[in-house]
């Protein structure tokens, strides 16, 4: 049963994995590709968003019925659907008239989003109890530095694979990858259904039921949701603006701009265990957010640099390395806001852990879509540079506000 557990808590990491994968993965070439087409840098943003804000409405409806299907059964489904929207999407490579194109991407993103969202609110709950109560933040740090693995190879993976391949090659590919962990899920999850039980699955375990209004009252759960979305929002305001900004900049082609977006996702996902022993060690997961914030507003200001520190000059190590310092200040923010609305109070019940999850998915999403859209907006109308200067300014702001309500929230 022990050696069960692990299997299927290595099937739930891959699952992170591929998750992370297929939302970036298009990162390095849809901008360019879409340009071709007739859309504009704002259009490319609103495509690499949809998927973040379809996701923001459509986790919470999916975390409600969960116990219909069961959790295991969701990850499958959710598969299955991911896998059918990035199949869709590897066809757009014959779609050249720009609306049909720009409405194809939106549907398609849709479809692999809401797979996404039946994904989420399972996921975190699953994989915290295949490794016990005594190890739940080791297997939530592990899993979201899968999910990070995922985003840090989902740009470089992407971009090579659309080099050599087309633009299909990159969404085919995931979604053969998704097929064959549908397939190994199905196996797992079908083998000893009598001692599953006994491991108090979400469906049947006997909870206090609460209500989000319950849920919303909490000032941890509030302010680290705050904090989550603005983090969100600022690791997503270039997704749809530094590749053109690169290209027009350094040249840099498809493969070269996946290998910067790397930089972030890489430590990110390095960076995320390390502040998870952290805080088993008794760090104070509010002090992790706001570290975090304040890596990520200070790396913000050498991203372009913005014009302010224009004496400088631009290079591409200032953007590599301040995505760098992003990844590791957004793993010790995304990371100390899971675990501080954990802390919050709520009955230690599987259904109040889910809505926290799923709050924690809806917070990353909503920045994710708002960072991505107005990020290729503010570019669009203030250039890379002079736009950088709208995340700096809110992430200062939120830093500020944790450290004059440490002691409240505390």
């Amino acid at each position: 049963m022990e050696s069960l557990a692990k299997l299927k808590f290595v099937l739930i990491c891959s699952i992170f994995l591929i998750y992370g994968v297929s939302l970036s993965l298009l990162a390095p070439f849809y901008p360019g590709q879409a340009k071709n087409r007739g859309l504009t840098d704002f259009q490319s943003g609103v495509v690499v968003g949809i998927a973040f804000l379809t996701t923001m409405f459509a986790t919470p409806v999916a975390a409600k019925r969960i116990h219909k299907l069961g959790a295991e059964r969701y990850l499958v489904i959710g598969l299955c659907i991911s896998a059918l929207g990035n199949i869709g999407f590897g066809f757009l490579t014959w779609v050249t008239d720009s609306e049909s194109f720009f409405w194809s991407s939106i549907i398609l993103r849709v479809l692999t989003a809401l797979g996404e969202s039946v994904i989420s609110p399972a996921s975190y709950p699953l994989a915290a109890r295949q490794l016990g109560e005594h190890n739940k933040a080791k297997a939530l740090s592990v899993a979201e530095s899968c999910f990070g693995v995922g985003l840090m190879f989902g740009p470089p993976v992407g971009g090579v694979l659309y080099s050599v391949g087309g633009f299909y090659a990159p969404f085919w590919t995931c979604a053969f990858v998704e097929l064959v962990i549908i397939c190994m899920a199905i196996y797992l999850f079908g083998q000893q259904p009598e001692l599953q039980a006994e491991k108090t699955p979400l469906t049947t375990k006997d909870t206090k039921v609460i209500g989000w209004k319950t849920v919303l009252q909490s000032p941890k759960i509030v302010s680290s949701l705050i904090a989550l979305t603005c983090t969100s929002c600022s690791w997503y305001w270039y997704q749809a603006s530094l590749e053109p900004f690169l290209q027009d900049s350094f040249d840099f082609d498809e493969a070269k701009t996946g290998f910067v977006f790397m930089a972030g996702a890489s430590s990110y996902s390095i960076a995320t265990p390390v502040f998870g022993f952290l805080i088993d060690r008794g760090f104070s997961e509010l002090s992790l957010i706001i570290f975090g914030n304040l890596l990520v507003t200070v790396a913000y200001l050498f991203l372009g640099p913005i014009p302010f520190l224009s004496f400088l000059g631009s290079s591409y190590w200032f953007t590599t390395i301040s995505i760098l310092l992003q990844g590791v200040g957004t793993a010790a923010a995304y990371l100390g806001s899971l675990c501080f609305m954990l802390q919050s109070g709520l009955p230690d019940t599987e259904q109040a852990e889910s809505m926290v999850s799923s709050l924690y998915v809806i917070g990353d999403c909503m920045g994710a879509y708002v960072g991505a859209a107005t990020g290729g907006l503010a570019y669009q109308v203030l250039g890379f540079k002079a736009g950088s200067y709208i995340p700096t300014v809110f992430m200062a702001i939120v830093t500020l506000g944790l450290l004059l309500g440490r002691r409240w929230l505390l």
